[in-house]
Parts: structure tokens; C-alpha cells; sequence
């Protein structure tokens, strides 16, 4: 009997966790001690009728003045006086519910825009910044345009690296790449090892650095010519052409009116010759042609045409001279009268309807008589 009566003192005074127990508390009600002293009893000093209590479902007894929920509870988190389930509970002092209910974090008046507190930190001054954005003193600071960290937690500029692998980043109709140093205007920028910074055919200038070592790299292209395919290409529907001056700068050159552009070049149409830059497609001589061909630099890429045969001089190097009467030739590009063929076996007459002679040079022969 002294052994059973030794082991209910263990579970109402020792035991940190105790089943529910049934007891009629009411008999007690006019001595703490004694209701103290009750397994399953507990004293309420705020409870002027019936102060000593039986403890609620789910709940034990330790002390005779407190409960305590059976299962366990999560962090900073304890049960109001009086709970009548194991699933109430509040926060403790300086922590909060979290939004969903389900747990405690910690209640900070202290945290700026853009940040947060890691799940599991008990102290409100270890603060993170969202990806994107690094601390700066109190405060969380945006990454210069273009660029971005590679996670949260960000603590300096250093950690902003630029979006994506060496690609631009189109913003506010300009084509912008971020070059950011890793020692505080310490960097520079060299147009040589870092022209793939900005897409083809774009002009770089440069803008840096600020206050915190940062480089902006702008790429814009050049007037009259738009995106496509990651490259600036010129307005060919309208006849430009890319160009560079000496200084590497690219600009959109218009060919001339005889000429067509074709992306960094002009060509002179068909029948016309010369470099397809303004006012120097120059047109065949008479009766020669490029035969449809594009392109053609010098004048002697113009051939006679057909039926003409060329007689070329010191200052005229394409000269056509049509074939004999009754003669042409096979094509087009022929040197010499001899390339004149005739086009029947018919002698050529005097003109007074008599007399048919052979007129044609000696260059030329028939094989036909006369009639």
C-alpha cells in the first residue's frame, strides 16, 4: 500500500507528462493544499466559486497549480491557462503566430522591404534580403540594372553578378549589359576583351563607375536598323547597309539608287557596275549588259550583248560595234568580228536591185551563191 501511494506522488508531482485523470475536485475548494495535494486537481486563484479545478481533457496536473499538455509542444509555443485542447497554444513573449497558425516566429518590428527572416532564427537582427537585392546597412538595396544574385542572403554588391551568360538585357528600348567589378572602382572596362558583351553590330558606351564601382556597358544600335535575332540589322527594305567608320562605330549606310543591300554590303543591280555605295552605280556601256548578273565591280564585267561584238580603245574599254548586216553572234561577251555569224545563205545587193555583190568583210564568208 506505502508503494502505491509512493508512486502517485511521482505522477502528480514529478512526471513532466501525465495521462488524463478523472477526479471530483469540488470537495477541495476551500484549501489550496489539500487541492493541490488531489491527483487531477489544480488551484485557480482567479476562480472565487470553485477555485480548485479539475485539469482539462488531454491535460495533467504538475504542482497542483499549472497544466500541462500530454503531447509535445513546438518551439516557443505554450498553452494559455485554462486550455481545454492540446491544440491551443499561444507564442511566447516576443514571438508570433505565423500566418498559417501552425507555429511561433518571431514578432519584428525591425525588418525592411525586400527582406525576411530565415525559418528557425531566434533573433530579429539576422535579417535576410531577398535574391536580387543586397544588404546595406539597415536596408536592402536593389543589384544595379542587369544584374542579379544568385540566391538570397546577399550581404554586399559584390555578390550581384550579371543576368545570364554574358547576354544583354533589353530595357527601356535600349540594349544594356552590367559590368561590375569586384574592387570598388578599382575595374575598368576594355571594349576589346568585352565586345561580346553587347549583341552584334551594336555601338558600346560606357557609364561608370558609380559610387559602388559599377560599370553600365550600353549597346545600341545604329539609326535605321532594328533587332532581329540577337543582331542590329539596317533597313535593307529602305537600302541600308551595315557599315563601320575608322573608330569601330557601326552605322547604316543607304546604297545607291541603282544598288541593293544585302546585309554589310550594296550591290549594283543587273546592268550596272561599281562599288553600290551613292552615286557610284555606274550603267553598262550601249548594247552591253552583266546579263542579269548583281554585283559587278568594273566596267569591263559588262559584256557586248548579242549581235555585237566589242572593239575595245586605250580610253574606251568596252566599245560595242554592232555585226554586219545578216550577221550576229551565238551570245552575248563577243571580242572580235569574227564571232559574227551569218544568219542566211543570202548575198548582200548594191541597193539598186541589179546587182548583188559580197559585201561583208573578209572576216565573214558564205557559202551560199548568187541568185
Amino acid at each position: 500500500m506505502k508503494f502505491i501511494f509512493s508512486f502517485l506522488l511521482y505522477i502528480v508531482f514529478l512526471s513532466p507528462v501525465l495521462a488524463t485523470i478523472t477526479e471530483d475536485c469540488s470537495p477541495y475548494n476551500t484549501n489550496e493544499n489539500i487541492c493541490s495535494g488531489q491527483p487531477g486537481c489544480y488551484w485557480d486563484d482567479f476562480d472565487d466559486t470553485t477555485p480548485c479545478q479539475e485539469c482539462p481533457a488531454g491535460f495533467g496536473c504538475i504542482n497542483g497549480n499549472q497544466t500541462q499538455c500530454n503531447n509535445q509542444l513546438g518551439a516557443h509555443q505554450v498553452h494559455p491557462l485554462g486550455a481545454s485542447s492540446c491544440t491551443d497554444f499561444i507564442c511566447e513573449s516576443g514571438w508570433r503566430k505565423t500566418a498559417d497558425g501552425n507555429g511561433c516566429e518571431l514578432n519584428c518590428t525591425n525588418i525592411p522591404d525586400n527582406a525576411y527572416i530565415p525559418a528557425g532564427e531566434e533573433n530579429c537582427n539576422n535579417w535576410m534580403c531577398n535574391q536580387g537585392y543586397y544588404k546595406n546597412g539597415n536596408t536592402c538595396v536593389e543589384c544595379p540594372s542587369g544584374s542579379t544574385t544568385s540566391g538570397d542572403g546577399a550581404t554586399n554588391i559584390n555578390q550581384c553578378s550579371c543576368k545570364g551568360s554574358s547576354q544583354p538585357i533589353y530595357i527601356a528600348g535600349v540594349w544594356e549589359y552590367c559590368f561590375i567589378t569586384q574592387n570598388n572602382n578599382t575595374g575598368s572596362y576594355d571594349s576589346t576583351t568585352h565586345s561580346f558583351d553587347c549583341i552584334q553590330n551594336a555601338n558600346h558606351t560606357e557609364t561608370g563607375p558609380n559610387s559602388d564601382g559599377i560599370y553600365t556597358i550600353n549597346c545600341t544600335c545604329p539609326e535605321h536598323s532594328s533587332i532581329e535575332n540577337n543582331e542590329c540589322k539596317c533597313d535593307t527594305s529602305n537600302n541600308y547597309r551595315m557599315a563601320q567608320n575608322n573608330n569601330g562605330i557601326y552605322y547604316c549606310s543607304q546604297c545607291d539608287t541603282n544598288a541593293t543591300a544585302t546585309g554589310t554590303t550594296c550591290k549594283c543591280n543587273s546592268d550596272y557596275y561599281g562599288d553600290g555605295t551613292p552615286g557610284n552605280c555606274t550603267h553598262c556601256p550601249t548594247n552591253s549588259t552583266t546579263n542579269g548578273a548583281t554585283g559587278k565591280q568594273n566596267v569591263t564585267d559588262c559584256k557586248c550583248g548579242k549581235g555585237y561584238y566589242d572593239t575595245p580603245t586605250a580610253t574606251i574599254p568596252v566599245n560595242c560595234a554592232i555585226c554586219p548586216a545578216g550577221s550576229t553572234t551565238t551570245g552575248i561577251g563577243a571580242t572580235a568580228i569574227s564571232e559574227c555569224k551569218m544568219t542566211s545563205n543570202t548575198l548582200f545587193c548594191d541597193g539598186n536591185g541589179n546587182n548583188c555583190l559580197n559585201l561583208l568583210p573578209p572576216e565573214i564568208t558564205i557559202s551560199a551563191s548568187a541568185n
